[in-house]
């Protein structure tokens, strides 16, 4: 398929995909949490408790268990104007690091959110904003396009800087209306390498891995929780192939993580806070982990070897809340009775700013019982 042809195909999808829904509570609640929000940052107490009794006083309309509901409300939250110049490559800081932003033209947060490429190239002869601008105009119309300067870290050390290149997506995350439902990342050369890894770590941030070069990047521990990949010859096709790619799922109702490295743990809605991830206790073996949700029985199930603890994010599409919950760990049985939290809710979205992350229960401290 012609590049123009793939632009005039991706341009129709999203259009879809963005239309405005009908008018309902949604638009209201979330004036309400974005005052919370401000609040929340400065902080101002006062004016959070006021917007926090405004959003309860919504429920009504709006239940915590209607999480489709409430995934519209966050998002509609983050409608604040553009921080940059449309258009044209801005450059910013963060941890230490340059990164190049191009917003699409138009970006119009207040009527849809936008996709994200967050790209990692090993360092050339071609600056980041030039790699961002000589991207087909099918990308940079319908995308936040973002390229780290990885110049600056050590070579050897590349795979310890993960954290640097969190933040500065944190950073984005909470200033721009992404569609968090499709962030992909790039790599080419060492940068394929270090986007395998950053999927790894979080694959509940990206839908799409695209990796550039000659040969496909080492595949990395926990790999089979990873959003979709595949191999291409240079970056605008590999940028190309990420926007024509389905959305993320945000709760996927079954997955399985191999936790090879201490900095794991994190995938969706499980978070693995205790693990033998050098196999101390069962030498030659890597801790591995299986979840699966079924709302038909309202069982989750969780299968551990090298596992001790985890915490478990809940909401309606994966179980429901109001009633029992089987939570069957390594065979033995515990059934919990939940009760659902909107200030959990709030607090997370202002942590991570993931609309398509509605949780509210979490479920802490499961110790999985050792297998014999």
């Amino acid at each position: 398929m012609s590049c123009w042809l793939a632009a005039c195909a991706l341009a129709v999808a999203l259009a879809a995909r963005n239309a405005p829904a009908q008018d309902g509570p949604e638009p209201g609640i979330a004036a309400h949490v974005a005052a919370w929000l401000r609040a929340r940052a400065e902080p101002d107490q006062g004016a959070g408790a006021a917007a926090l009794g405004a959003i309860e006083a919504g429920l009504a309309a709006a239940p915590l268990s209607a999480v489709d509901v409430w995934s519209r409300i966050l998002d509609l939250s983050r409608v604040q104007d553009a921080p940059w110049p449309v258009g044209v490559v801005h450059t910013a800081r963060s941890m230490g690091l340059s990164y190049w932003v191009r917003l699409p033209e138009p970006y119009e947060p207040r009527a849809h959110p936008v996709p994200m490429i967050l790209i990692l190239a090993e360092p050339g002869p071609q600056p980041p904003a030039e790699m961002v601008e000589g991207l087909p105009e099918a990308v940079r119309d319908q995308a936040v396009l973002v390229a780290l300067d990885l110049a600056p870290l050590p070579i050897g050390a590349w795979r310890d800087q993960w954290a640097a290149i969190g933040t500065p997506l944190a950073e984005l995350f909470a200033s721009l209306r992404v569609d968090r439902d499709r962030v992909a990342v790039v790599g080419s050369g060492v940068g394929a390498d270090l986007a395998v890894l950053l999927a790894a770590l979080h694959p509940e941030w990206f839908h799409a891995l695209g990796l550039v070069g000659g040969a496909a990047a080492p595949e990395e521990p926990g790999a089979r929780a990873l959003p979709v990949r595949a191999l291409h010859p240079d970056l605008p096709q590999a940028a190309l192939w990420c926007l024509q790619q389905p959305p993320r799922d945000p709760d996927p109702r079954a997955f399985d993580l191999t936790l090879a490295d201490p900095r794991m743990g994190r995938a969706f809605w499980v978070h693995v806070v205790e693990f033998d991830y050098a196999g101390v206790s069962s030498p030659g073996t890597t801790a591995q982990l299986q979840v699966a949700a079924d709302r038909a029985s309202n069982t989750v199930r969780i299968d551990g070897v090298g596992v001790d603890q985890v915490d478990l994010y809940l909401n309606d599409r994966l179980v429901d809340l109001d009633r029992p919950i089987h939570i069957v760990r390594n065979g033995f049985n515990y059934d919990f009775h939940a009760a659902r939290s909107l200030r959990i809710v709030l607090e997370l979205f202002y942590r991570h700013r993931d609309p398509g992350s509605v949780y509210p229960v979490i479920v802490r401290g499961l110790y999985l019982p050792r297998r014999d």
